[in-house]
């Protein structure tokens, strides 16, 4: 695992909107899966709202206020994992992936 994170969410909620335990499921199972097309997928999918009901969730709404430091009991640099999860799940192709979820999550 490359966040430690055991999805307590104590974390939450983040003030910017940040779903930080969902980017780091989502970031582990990138690492775990040896897929990185299908997890980017899922990472767009999840957290641009087309599978819940809500705002956006991305790692990049993180603007590193540090909140979440002192309540995480695993002690983790939140802010600094985020960036990972940004370097490693967004890109330049995010907004590609999210156009292709919507068309297979379309809603009627």
């Amino acid at each position: 695992m490359k966040a430690g994170c055991t999805g307590c969410r104590y974390c939450m909620p983040c003030p910017e909107g940040v779903n930080i335990p969902v980017c780091f499921e989502l970031y582990n199972n990138l690492h775990m899966s040896g897929n990185p097309d299908e997890a980017k997928f899922f990472y767009a999918a999840q957290l641009s709202g087309l599978l819940s009901v809500g705002e956006t969730a991305f790692a990049s709404r993180c603007v590193q206020c540090g909140n979440c430091l002192e309540k995480c009991p695993q002690h983790l640099d939140i802010p600094t994992l985020l960036e990972s999860v940004v370097e490693e799940l967004e890109g330049p192709d995010l907004e590609k992936r999210i156009a292709i979820a919507k068309q297979i999550f379309k809603k009627t």
